[in-house]
């Protein structure tokens, strides 16, 4: 039987005496009344053996795997990492996973990891995935978000007994799990298996992250790597240790994508030829960012909700950490958009940052608030436990709202177009109806006129903010409004950065999407066809933001009434698709269904005889 504790990829470099001080510290910081309940062994011994077997290949597996996908110019530091750093499964039902220096071993470090906020957020960004998928088109046809959020919601509340009430019984049976039992054939990239690594993957990230900057070393703090800048942080005020934990957080999102795109870069290159290697990799990396995504999402939420028992229970400082954590995920989401935006898109194409994102993000914090205003306390009162009449001071703050985190992002040079995109994730849906003074538009259009008294009027960012300012408009009611907009957001950018640059091409894209909406469907659809003629010109014909204008002019021109155009456009699509994205991926399967759908109403009833 292999040893659990044992490195696959770095065995010639692993540190054995480093490994067996790993087990020694598990060993004697175990919580073995814990371990017992849980292994459902009475032998405390035998239950560490037995946790530390089922538990520690998986783990080791991920720290592999991480160094492995380390980009080949830094193949020496990962060499490095693989002797000086051990990693192993917290024994106890700790929240916070921990890394430390080892006592008189300069060089070397331990990680411990912490399980329950791990497989908490696993089953959050599962079941989320089936509250609001990505591609809701590729589900099956009985397909019911309705029960996916009743399962999902009877999941947390058996955590929360977990939690709450430790003497009766371990953790509950992960969502993967059960889905694993129900079905083997997983799509790659959307396998239970894929959630569950992507959550273990954003824990070890994190703590390798605080070795690497240098953050284990309090006084050599000059070494400690922070993600806001001085200024930003002063306004949103923001600690040094806080500001050293958001540079670690956001470091976790392309180490995550990284591994996950390299082991089946590692595993299937040789198999497929050119062609099918470029398609399939286009998907693996499209499944790649989604989990690397959710994982970062579904991890605040998870501890948020573990910091929000640990308040309940009059635990003050062990909430007031967890929650501190919790409320670090909107500045680190903004910081993993631009990641996306400025390392992936250029390579990848703007699949990898769009509105499904920010429909995600939406739907996510509904469930969140919904968790923490029904769930928690029906759980508690089942319980018979106190249930408080109000909530900590920091869920209802107003400290990383959007409009602050605008200001802040352009004052410190950073990015106010991901704080605008943010800004759409934060608040919920708006209602149709008229455009309120007191609603996000109007505290975004206040936040715009800081910005332009700020940085300006022609700044590419108070541009790029005016256009989500546009959308906002459209989307509180006011479609004609947001056409108006986004006309003069398009003049101004063709002058400022020129009628080829994404920003202006995404600011098109607005224009006619609002001017369909404001009842000018035959002005939308030539717009579409326009904006997809540059759009291939500038960035090129398998360019997604060319193949999207030309699907939706074919869905403007049907909608205008001319079916037999939006067959010919879509027929004439699909192909292509076909080609760039494969046949089976739900952008393509929604083409193909459209154009039945119009061809059917081309063709018209059928005659009676």
């Amino acid at each position: 039987m292999s040893d659990p504790w044992r490195s696959t990829l770095f065995a010639e470099h692993q540190d054995l005496a480093l490994v067996e001080a790993a087990r020694e510290y598990s060993f004697v910081h175990a919580d073995f009344e814990y371990l017992m309940r849980l292994m459902a062994d009475d032998d405390p011994e035998r239950a560490w053996e037995a946790y530390c077997a089922s538990t520690q290949p998986g783990l080791r597996t991920v720290l592999d795997g991480l160094l492995g996908t380390f980009p080949p110019e830094e193949r020496n530091k990962a060499l490095e990492l693989a002797g000086s750093v051990e990693v192993f499964c917290l024994p106890s039902p700790s929240k916070k996973s921990i890394s430390f220096p080892v006592p008189d071993e300069p060089g070397k470090y331990l990680i411990g990891v912490a399980l329950l906020p791990v497989q908490l957020s696993t089953d959050v960004a599962w079941g989320m995935s089936t509250v609001h998928p990505y591609y809701p088109e590729g589900m099956p046809r009985d397909y019911d978000p309705a029960a996916g959020r009743e399962l999902l919601d009877i999941q947390i509340a058996q955590y929360v007994r977990a939690v709450e009430d430790p003497q009766g019984g371990p953790l509950p049976r992960s969502l993967t799990h059960m889905a694993l039992e129900v079905r083997r054939d997983w799509p790659t990239g959307q396998a239970p298996r894929d959630y569950s690594e992507a959550a273990m993957v954003f824990a070890v990230a994190h703590e390798l992250a605080h070795i690497e900057h240098g953050d284990l070393f309090p006084d050599e703090r000059q070494r400690g790597s922070f993600l806001l800048p001085p200024e930003m942080a002063a306004q949103l005020k923001v600690s040094n240790t806080m500001n050293e934990e958001l540079a670690a957080d956001a470091s976790t999102f392309m180490p995550c994508f990284n591994l996950k795109l390299g082991s089946w870069v590692f595993t299937r290159a040789r198999e497929l030829h050119k062609v099918a290697y470029k398609r399939e990799k286009l998907q693996v990396a499209l499944h790649s960012a989604h989990r690397a995504t959710e994982a970062c999402q579904a991890y605040y939420t998870a501890v948020g909700l573990l910091g929000m028992m640990a308040w309940r229970r009059g635990e003050e400082k062990e909430a007031e950490a967890l929650l501190d954590t919790a409320f670090r995920g909107p500045l680190v989401q903004l910081w993993v958009q631009q990641a996306r935006k400025e390392r992936m898109v250029p390579e990848l194409g703007p699949l990898l940052w769009t509105e499904r994102d920010v429909a995600y993000r939406k739907a996510h914090d509904k469930w969140r608030l919904h968790c923490v205003e029904t769930v928690l306390p029906r759980v508690w009162a089942k319980l018979g436990l106190d249930v408080p009449d109000t909530f900590p001071d920091l869920i209802v703050s107003e400290m990383y709202s959007p409009d602050r985190l605008a200001a802040a992002a352009v004052s410190a040079g950073g990015d106010a177009d991901g704080a605008a995109d943010r800004a759409e994730a934060a608040d919920p849906e708006p209602s149709p109806g008229p455009v309120s003074e007191g609603g996000k538009f109007a505290r975004h259009t206040a936040a715009l006129h800081r910005l332009e008294k700020l940085v300006g009027l022609d700044h590419p960012q108070v541009l790029n903010f005016r256009r989500a300012n546009a959308d906002l408009r459209g989307e509180e009611g006011d479609p004609a409004g947001a056409v108006t907009a986004c006309d003069k957001v398009v003049a101004d950018l063709t002058r400022v950065q020129g009628a080829d640059h994404h920003n202006t091409l995404n600011a098109r894209n607005s224009l006619a999407s609002w001017l369909g909406q404001a009842g000018h469907p035959n002005a939308a659809a030539a717009a579409y066809a326009t904006l997809a003629l540059d759009a291939a010109r500038a960035l090129g014909p398998d360019h997604l933001l060319a193949l999207a204008a030309r699907y939706s002019a074919a869905a403007w021109q049907g909608a205008a009434g001319d079916a037999v155009g939006a067959v010919a456009r879509l027929a004439a699509l699909l192909p292509d698709y076909e080609r760039v994205l494969g046949a089976d991926h739900p952008v393509t399967l929604r083409a193909r269904n459209d154009l039945a759908g119009w061809r059917a109403q081309a063709e018209g009833p059928p005659h009676s005889s």
